[in-house]
């Protein structure tokens, strides 16, 4: 019996040891403890006196070691929790934070800069925000309910998947943030800024919108039974820019008077006019000899006379496609493959620059008349990229991105992931 119990002692080590990092060493502790009383209740139940006391004596000890140290236990964790949170509130400056999966409801960080915190499955439930700086940050499957965010900045911050019920993001700026299937139900979002950000999927029912900054924001799919864009005579600004394709309940929400939100909703806007072609002294003919990615080309051709720059390597200018490892990716630079295919191009060379990796910056025309850059905009397998070219078809390429968002495609059915996505000036997203 003896070698028998030092057996399962062996046993019951290795277990703690083995699933003490897949389970958590109390969750380890415990299944221990419950298994030690199951293997002590065997014992008594042999009917053998010398077991029979092995046994009581195995389940007793058990019994009080749970009813001493689990409360000990919690009591040191609560106290553990308790010294973070108020460690927090101590410091103003959060830059870069890892507080992935902390409890930190009802905590007050007002005024604490938390730019590209890594907040992700955190919870921030009543937590007071008030003008904290979240630029950039990570808060992806966050818990924000009736969280105070007014005046927040949450520029370029990742929410994917958050749940803002009740949030008060009053005056909070939500430039270009990622907040797909983020649920916003009751959301106080009067006077905030979405400008570009992307809410495809979104649940808003009952959130109130009055006199958000909407252009470039896109809604595709997203549920607005009961929303509000107009309230207290403040209507949302920038729908006619916004993309609200295949919205769910649109007709139970509360439009400004004189928006026509059937038509936006149908996500059909008129197609575009040919962009003029430049100049024969100011392009090139070239074919395709590779294609890298959704944006990156190598060109065959000469330059006056003179082979290309770099090789031919190209990046088409003013817009941003997902790399070829992103989510994105295959399908953009797939989508490029087949339009390119053993077609002779026109490329007009921007002012002969290059871009930081050393590629041209190019405008290229299909022998059909379409220009590649809008195309690649227009179906939605790019962003667009503010590269300072040439200003008439730079206003063509943004016109093109917000036709993609109006329709809901590529891209802009979801949204792009934060590693596709380009940060607002001045910042920096966090993606791992």
């Amino acid at each position: 019996m003896a070698r028998r119990l030092v057996g399962l002692g062996v046993v019951a080590g290795l277990t703690v040891g083995v699933m003490a990092p897949l389970w958590g060493l109390a969750a380890t502790i415990l299944a221990l403890a419950a298994a030690l009383f199951a293997l002590g209740a065997l014992l008594w139940a042999t009917g053998d006196r010398q077991l029979d006391e092995v046994g009581r004596s195995l389940m007793l000890g058990v019994l009080l070691a749970v009813a001493v140290g689990v409360p000990q236990y919690m009591l040191d964790r609560r106290q553990k929790d308790r010294d973070f949170v108020l460690s927090l509130t101590l410091q103003q400056d959060l830059t870069g934070a890892d507080l992935h999966d902390k409890d930190l409801s009802e905590v007050r960080l007002q005024g604490k800069r938390l730019a590209q915190a890594d907040l992700r499955e955190a919870s921030l439930v009543r937590a007071r925000l008030v003008h904290t700086d979240l630029r950039g940050a990570d808060l992806r499957d966050a818990d924000l309910r009736d969280a105070d965010l007014r005046g927040a900045r949450l520029d370029g911050a990742s929410l994917d998947g958050a749940d803002l019920t009740g949030a008060r993001l009053k005056d909070a700026n939500l430039t270009q943030a990622s907040l797909p299937n983020a649920v916003l139900r009751s959301a106080q979002l009067q006077n905030a800024s979405l400008a570009g950000a992307c809410l495809a999927g979104a649940q808003l029912q009952d959130a109130d919108l009055g006199g958000v900054d909407l252009a470039g924001a896109v809604f595709t799919r997203a549920d607005v039974e009961g929303a509000r864009f107009e309230s207290d005579l403040r209507p949302a600004t920038g729908l006619d820019e916004a993309g609200l394709a295949y919205l769910s309940n649109a007709t139970a929400a509360e439009w400004p008077r004189e928006f026509d939100h059937a038509t936006a909703v149908a996500g059909r806007p008129a197609a575009p006019e040919t962009p003029p072609r430049p100049a024969r002294g100011h392009r090139l003919t070239a074919t395709v000899s590779e294609v890298s990615d959704g944006d990156t080309v190598e060109l065959a051709g000469e330059a006056a006379g003179a082979p290309l720059p770099n090789g031919g390597r190209a990046a088409l200018i003013g817009i941003n496609a997902p790399d070829a490892d992103d989510t994105d990716g295959p399908a953009a630079a797939g989508f490029l493959r087949r339009i390119l295919a053993r077609e002779r191009l026109d490329v007009q060379i921007a002012g002969e620059r290059t871009d930081s990796g050393g590629r041209l910056l190019v405008y290229v025309w299909l022998p059909d008349g379409r220009m590649l850059n809008e195309t690649m905009l227009e179906a939605g397998h790019a962003t667009y990229r503010d590269d300072d070219g040439d200003a008439e078809l730079e206003a063509r390429l943004r016109a093109a991105e917000t036709r993609a968002k109006q329709r809901g495609v590529g891209l802009w059915d979801d949204c792009p992931t934060p590693e596709e996505r380009i940060a607002p000036e001045g910042v920096e997203i966090r993606t791992t």
